[in-house]
Protein backbone atom coordinates (compact mmCIF):
# COMPACT_ATOMS: atom_id res chain seq x y z
CA UNK A 1 0.00 0.00 0.00
CA UNK A 2 2.86 2.36 0.79
CA UNK A 3 4.43 1.68 -2.60
CA UNK A 4 1.22 2.54 -4.46
CA UNK A 5 0.80 5.91 -2.74
CA UNK A 6 4.47 6.65 -3.40
CA UNK A 7 4.06 5.87 -7.11
CA UNK A 8 0.98 8.03 -7.52
CA UNK A 9 2.64 11.05 -5.95
CA UNK A 10 5.68 10.92 -8.24
CA UNK A 11 6.06 13.21 -11.22
CA UNK A 12 7.15 11.07 -14.16
CA UNK A 13 7.13 13.85 -16.77
CA UNK A 14 10.87 14.49 -16.71
CA UNK A 15 11.67 10.77 -16.78
CA UNK A 16 9.38 10.17 -19.75
CA UNK A 17 10.82 13.26 -21.47
CA UNK A 18 14.28 11.72 -21.13
CA UNK A 19 12.95 8.49 -22.64
CA UNK A 20 11.45 10.47 -25.51
CA UNK A 21 14.88 11.89 -26.29
CA UNK A 22 16.46 8.43 -26.06
CA UNK A 23 13.83 6.95 -28.40
CA UNK A 24 14.91 9.37 -31.11
CA UNK A 25 18.44 7.89 -31.03
CA UNK A 26 19.61 6.41 -34.34
CA UNK A 27 20.92 3.10 -32.97
CA UNK A 28 18.32 0.36 -32.63
CA UNK A 29 19.86 -1.13 -29.46
CA UNK A 30 19.47 2.17 -27.59
CA UNK A 31 15.80 2.37 -28.63
CA UNK A 32 15.32 -1.28 -27.73
CA UNK A 33 16.58 -0.82 -24.17
CA UNK A 34 14.56 2.39 -23.71
CA UNK A 35 11.36 0.64 -24.80
CA UNK A 36 12.12 -2.30 -22.53
CA UNK A 37 12.50 0.10 -19.61
CA UNK A 38 9.22 1.83 -20.55
CA UNK A 39 7.51 -1.54 -20.71
CA UNK A 40 8.80 -2.43 -17.24
CA UNK A 41 7.59 0.92 -15.92
CA UNK A 42 4.15 0.37 -17.41
CA UNK A 43 3.96 -3.07 -15.77
CA UNK A 44 5.13 -1.88 -12.36
CA UNK A 45 3.52 1.55 -12.11
CA UNK A 46 0.55 1.13 -14.42
CA UNK A 47 -2.22 3.63 -14.97
CA UNK A 48 -0.40 6.43 -13.15
CA UNK A 49 1.84 6.74 -16.21
CA UNK A 50 -1.11 7.17 -18.60
CA UNK A 51 -0.76 10.92 -19.02
CA UNK A 52 2.99 10.74 -19.50
CA UNK A 53 3.34 7.68 -21.73
CA UNK A 54 0.34 8.29 -23.98
CA UNK A 55 2.24 10.72 -26.26
CA UNK A 56 4.93 8.05 -26.74
CA UNK A 57 2.45 5.66 -28.38
CA UNK A 58 3.14 7.03 -31.86
CA UNK A 59 6.88 7.36 -31.27
CA UNK A 60 7.17 3.72 -30.16
CA UNK A 61 5.01 2.54 -33.07
CA UNK A 62 7.17 4.39 -35.58
CA UNK A 63 10.18 2.42 -34.31
CA UNK A 64 8.71 -0.49 -36.29
CA UNK A 65 10.37 1.06 -39.36
CA UNK A 66 13.55 -0.64 -38.19
CA UNK A 67 13.09 -4.32 -39.08
CA UNK A 68 15.19 -5.29 -36.05
CA UNK A 69 12.58 -3.70 -33.75
CA UNK A 70 9.32 -4.59 -35.53
CA UNK A 71 8.59 -7.75 -33.50
CA UNK A 72 9.48 -6.00 -30.27
CA UNK A 73 7.30 -2.98 -31.01
CA UNK A 74 4.28 -5.31 -30.99
CA UNK A 75 5.26 -6.63 -27.55
CA UNK A 76 5.82 -3.14 -26.16
CA UNK A 77 2.51 -1.87 -27.50
CA UNK A 78 0.73 -4.84 -25.94
CA UNK A 79 2.38 -4.17 -22.57
CA UNK A 80 1.38 -0.49 -22.76
CA UNK A 81 -2.22 -1.30 -23.64
CA UNK A 82 -3.20 -3.37 -20.66
CA UNK A 83 -1.35 -1.24 -18.17
CA UNK A 84 -1.61 2.39 -19.26
CA UNK A 85 -3.66 2.66 -22.44
CA UNK A 86 -7.30 1.87 -23.02
CA UNK A 87 -9.23 1.53 -26.25
CA UNK A 88 -10.20 5.21 -25.90
CA UNK A 89 -6.54 6.19 -26.12
CA UNK A 90 -5.89 4.03 -29.15
CA UNK A 91 -8.67 5.43 -31.35
CA UNK A 92 -8.77 9.01 -30.00
CA UNK A 93 -8.14 11.92 -32.36
CA UNK A 94 -4.97 13.21 -30.67
CA UNK A 95 -1.79 11.25 -29.94
CA UNK A 96 -3.33 8.01 -31.10
CA UNK A 97 -2.82 5.34 -33.69
CA UNK A 98 -5.50 6.78 -35.94
CA UNK A 99 -2.99 9.38 -37.11
CA UNK A 100 -0.60 6.72 -38.48
CA UNK A 101 -3.12 4.21 -39.82
CA UNK A 102 -3.77 6.36 -42.87
CA UNK A 103 -1.52 5.77 -45.89
CA UNK A 104 -1.56 9.47 -46.78
CA UNK A 105 -0.18 10.44 -43.36
CA UNK A 106 2.21 7.52 -42.81
CA UNK A 107 4.04 6.30 -45.91
CA UNK A 108 5.92 3.44 -44.24
CA UNK A 109 3.99 0.22 -44.80
CA UNK A 110 5.63 -1.61 -41.88
CA UNK A 111 4.54 1.08 -39.42
CA UNK A 112 0.97 1.05 -40.73
CA UNK A 113 0.84 -2.74 -40.71
CA UNK A 114 2.21 -2.90 -37.14
CA UNK A 115 -0.40 -0.38 -36.03
CA UNK A 116 -3.25 -2.27 -37.68
CA UNK A 117 -2.06 -5.59 -36.24
CA UNK A 118 -1.94 -4.03 -32.78
CA UNK A 119 -5.47 -2.67 -33.18
CA UNK A 120 -6.72 -6.04 -34.42
CA UNK A 121 -5.14 -7.83 -31.42
CA UNK A 122 -6.86 -5.38 -29.08
CA UNK A 123 -10.24 -6.04 -30.70
CA UNK A 124 -9.76 -9.82 -30.72
CA UNK A 125 -8.94 -9.85 -27.01
CA UNK A 126 -12.06 -7.92 -26.04
CA UNK A 127 -15.12 -9.95 -25.25
CA UNK A 128 -18.23 -9.30 -27.27
CA UNK A 129 -20.00 -6.19 -26.07
CA UNK A 130 -16.91 -4.90 -24.20
CA UNK A 131 -16.11 -2.42 -26.96
CA UNK A 132 -18.52 0.48 -27.06
CA UNK A 133 -20.57 1.19 -30.15
CA UNK A 134 -18.68 4.48 -30.53
CA UNK A 135 -15.36 2.64 -30.65
CA UNK A 136 -16.76 0.22 -33.21
CA UNK A 137 -18.00 3.09 -35.39
CA UNK A 138 -14.73 5.02 -35.26
CA UNK A 139 -12.66 1.89 -35.92
CA UNK A 140 -14.98 0.80 -38.74
CA UNK A 141 -14.51 4.23 -40.35
CA UNK A 142 -10.73 3.83 -40.12
CA UNK A 143 -11.03 0.34 -41.62
CA UNK A 144 -13.22 1.48 -44.50
CA UNK A 145 -10.73 4.23 -45.32
CA UNK A 146 -7.87 1.72 -45.19
CA UNK A 147 -9.56 -0.65 -47.65
CA UNK A 148 -8.03 1.64 -50.30
CA UNK A 149 -4.52 1.07 -48.90
CA UNK A 150 -1.92 -0.06 -51.43
CA UNK A 151 -0.76 -2.89 -49.13
CA UNK A 152 -2.78 -6.11 -49.35
CA UNK A 153 -1.90 -7.20 -45.79
CA UNK A 154 -3.41 -4.01 -44.38
CA UNK A 155 -6.57 -4.48 -46.42
CA UNK A 156 -6.83 -8.06 -45.12
CA UNK A 157 -6.42 -6.91 -41.50
CA UNK A 158 -9.15 -4.32 -42.02
CA UNK A 159 -11.52 -6.90 -43.48
CA UNK A 160 -10.81 -9.22 -40.54
CA UNK A 161 -11.54 -6.37 -38.13
CA UNK A 162 -14.82 -5.55 -39.86
CA UNK A 163 -15.81 -9.24 -39.81
CA UNK A 164 -15.15 -9.39 -36.07
CA UNK A 165 -17.39 -6.37 -35.57
CA UNK A 166 -20.16 -8.17 -37.43
CA UNK A 167 -20.11 -10.92 -34.79
CA UNK A 168 -20.48 -8.44 -31.91
CA UNK A 169 -23.91 -8.14 -30.29
CA UNK A 170 -25.08 -4.77 -29.04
Amino acid sequence: MVRKSYCTSMNYASLVNDFQNILSHSHFAVCFKACDALSMLSHSIGETLNVNLRPLLILVTILAKDKKLTKWVNDWLDSFFGNILSFDHVVAKDNSLSSILNEKKEKNTVVRQTSWEFLLRRIQRYSRGAISLGHVKSTARLCSDALKDSDAKIRKICLTTLNIFLTFKY
